[in-house]
């Protein structure tokens, strides 16, 4: 039975807390789509949905000829969002379009708000709103849905600046920039002075929350110039200590079994045993784990051992074959890796 938008429009409007969402691309989106729509393009819909809607949140999809949006709608509901529709194609819808698109910065032009204001109305920080406005982050669809409920209108990303017009420098400033320099020896120690989540952090710098994750954890260090971008940003010297080299650790290794040989040499023999010659230290017993394997649905085969490995000392680890990540937790940070 072929779907009519028109109709699947008619059934969204006199549903309560619907959401209407256009899977099309950006630019088809931009260009004309039905009133009250948010545009989460089809490749995106799997990991933007989850911030915008519920298990039990009425959704309501289409597309530009229906195909797209008949798969996402069997998506969604194989992954519990059992409220989801398939309504069909613009192509056949015969209602007006819309497009009263901006920016933010345009809004808060035409609305005569501060940028500390807009944020407190939509429950964002102002550097998440300072972000927003440089380019310099995308708008979630979650915040670009909260603006359309508040003030009736569609945001659009800043485009962000040409890469050679990039300032060299970060446009915002922590509070205390310019003063004294402080010292500080880790990007945590940093992050956490100032209060600000990883995220936040990064959207200052110019930079990813995951990368700010990897810098933390060790697993990377910030290049020069990032490290550059950081010092200036939070007007404070960052000294981070640097990575010992392979061969700096192997010639501490061995030093360190070197010293271990001439204490066992040192001590005395134990009652009964002849004192020729020092103890041999015990080799720790070898513990052998069996070879696991991981099968998604599609046939893929991963190691566990692999896995783990990649995992380093995490706390606690969820592997998501279907979307082939792995998702890992220490402390109070986290972070994921594709499989």
């Amino acid at each position: 039975m072929e779907i009519d938008i028109n109709e699947g429009l008619e059934l969204y409007r006199q549903t309560p807390g619907a959401l209407l969402i256009d899977l099309r691309e950006k630019e088809d989106y931009l260009n004309s789509h039905v009133p009250g729509a948010i545009n989460i393009p089809y490749a995106a819909l799997r990991e933007e949905i989850r911030t915008v809607a519920t298990f039990r949140t009425p959704i309501f999809l289409y597309c530009y000829n229906g195909k797209r949006s008949s798969q996402a709608a069997a998506m969604l509901s194989s992954r519990g969002y059992s409220e989801a529709r398939d309504i069909g194609g613009i192509a056949f819808y015969t209602g007006e379009t819309t497009d009263p698109t901006m920016t933010i910065k345009e809004l808060r032009a035409q609305r005569n708000l501060k940028q500390a204001d807009f944020a407190k109305s939509i429950g964002l920080s102002t550097v998440t709103v300072s972000a927003y406005e440089t380019g310099r982050q995308k708008i979630s669809a979650a915040s670009a849905e909260k603006i359309r409920q508040i003030y009736h209108v569609q945001v659009v990303d800043t485009p962000p600046a040409p890469a050679e017009e990039l300032p060299d420098k970060p446009v915002v400033k922590a509070p205390g920039a310019g003063r004294k320099k402080k010292k500080f020896t880790s990007v945590k120690e940093l992050r956490s002075a100032f209060r600000l989540s990883q995220d936040g952090f990064g959207s200052i710098v110019g930079i990813s929350g995951t990368a700010v994750g990897h810098y933390e954890t060790g697993r990377s260090n910030p290049s020069r110039k990032i490290l550059d971008r950081i010092q200036a940003a939070f007007g404070v010297e960052l000294i981070l200590p640097e990575k010992e080299g392979k061969a700096g650790k192997r010639a501490a290794k061995a030093g360190d079994t070197a010293e271990a040989a001439e204490t066992v040499a040192e001590e005395k023999p134990r009652r009964g045993r002849k004192a020729s010659g020092a103890a041999k230290p015990r080799k720790p017993k070898k513990v052998y784990l069996p070879a696991v394997e991981l099968l998604s649905g599609d046939g893929s085969a991963y190691s566990l051992a692999d896995i783990l490995a990649r995992a380093g000392e995490a706390e606690t680890l969820s592997i998501r074959l279907d979307e082939k990540k792995a998702v890992w937790t220490r402390g109070d940070e986290s972070g994921e890796f594709d499989l």
